[in-house]
């Protein structure tokens, strides 16, 4: 390796008032809002309305274990249709992407989508006054008024939605859920984009064997410091690269090993400090198997020779926890370069 990470590094996006909105940030937005809202009425009418795509499409070829307890709780979301309809919305971001459109590249700034497209007040009361009628909590609302957060029995749910909700063992877990679409009144209907949540299944990463991580090198063509190889031909220095405004641009740096980025520091502010007699704790999730091997063969590498004995030592619990969920193997190789940075920055630590 030649790069070295001291964790992950946080890139934070701020939107302001002249932060434009790009089509799948629309997008990704979409269920957030409503238009007029009707007086709250209770469910189990002739004049219901399916929610399409609410049912979780393996029901239907999942054996059943029976019905699920109706005391047992169920905790979901219902979302909310954007102000104005999701039709108008989707029209609205085509005329953003169309060149013929008077609104073309007229991107929204945040405060001016939500000004538009969330839900009023008097649609979140409505749908909420449904749901309260109908025995369910609503314990949240989105701050944008995106979704509700719902909580309650299972009765109240058969009751309110007009759905079984049974019992199933799927990839080794009993979970509930609802085995049909749910329904809802005609005059909320307008009102809800979807319900989600009343299928318990968890979801898993499909491989969480976690074996050892792959090795990370930079590629090449690179540079050992900042412009010190400039970019005008390919990898096989052969083909000639375009120009970027009539220059040339260095090719990025292959990394920076410890001894670099220790004489840069010390270069600055001489101090002999190397971290002898304190101790660097780096938490994180999992162990990884090969971790002294990998930190050993890095610093034999890059100029920092190996660890003392018991330099670098593990404390883990006795077991893991949530495997299928968190994907071990991924977090080997982050773990991995923190504890390579840290020995890099502060090698008698």
């Amino acid at each position: 390796m030649g790069l070295i990470s001291t964790g992950w590094t946080k890139i934070r996006m701020k939107r302001t008032q002249k932060t434009s909105l790009s089509l799948a940030a629309v997008l990704a937005m979409a269920i957030s809002g409503v238009a007029a809202a009707p007086n709250a009425t209770a469910s189990g009418h002739k004049s219901d309305k399916r929610v399409a795509h609410t049912a979780p499409a393996w029901v239907s070829h999942t054996h059943s274990l029976g019905n699920a307890s109706s005391k047992a709780k169920s905790t979901f979301r219902v979302y909310l249709t954007p102000n104005g309809g999701l039709d108008s919305l989707k029209a609205d971001v085509a005329k953003v992407s169309d060149p013929k459109s008077p609104t073309y590249r007229h991107f929204l700034s945040a405060s001016a989508y939500h000004a538009k497209y969330d839900a009023t007040k008097s649609s979140v009361s409505t749908v909420s006054s449904w749901l309260k009628a109908n025995k369910l909590d609503v314990t949240s609302v989105e701050s944008h008024h995106r979704y509700l957060s719902v909580h309650g029995s299972n009765a109240a749910v058969e009751k309110t939605f007009g759905v079984s909700m049974k019992k199933f063992k799927r990839h080794g877990d009993v979970v509930q859920a609802n085995t049909s679409d749910v329904s809802v009144p005609a005059d909320i209907a307008p009102l809800i984009a979807t319900v989600s949540g009343l299928d318990t299944s968890p979801h898993k990463v499909r491989h969480y064997s976690a074996p050892p991580p792959d090795g990370f090198r930079n590629a090449r063509p690179c540079s050992t410091y900042y412009g010190q190889v400039k970019a005008e031909y390919q990898a096989g220095f052969e083909t000639p690269l375009p120009k970027f405004k009539g220059k040339v641009l260095p090719y990025a740096v292959c990394g920076y090993t410890g001894p670099q980025y220790r004489a840069a520091y010390e270069g600055a502010n001489p101090t002999g400090l190397d971290g002898t007699g304190t101790t660097i704790a780096v938490v994180d999730a999992y162990a990884a198997p090969t971790i002294a091997k990998d930190a050993e063969k890095y610093a034999e590498n890059h100029g920092d020779g190996g660890y003392a004995k018991r330099q670098l030592t593990q404390v883990v619990p006795k077991k893991f926890t949530h495997q299928k969920v968190c994907g071990p193997s991924g977090w080997y190789g982050e773990e991995t370069l923190d504890v390579e940075a840290e020995h890099a920055m502060a090698p008698g630590a």
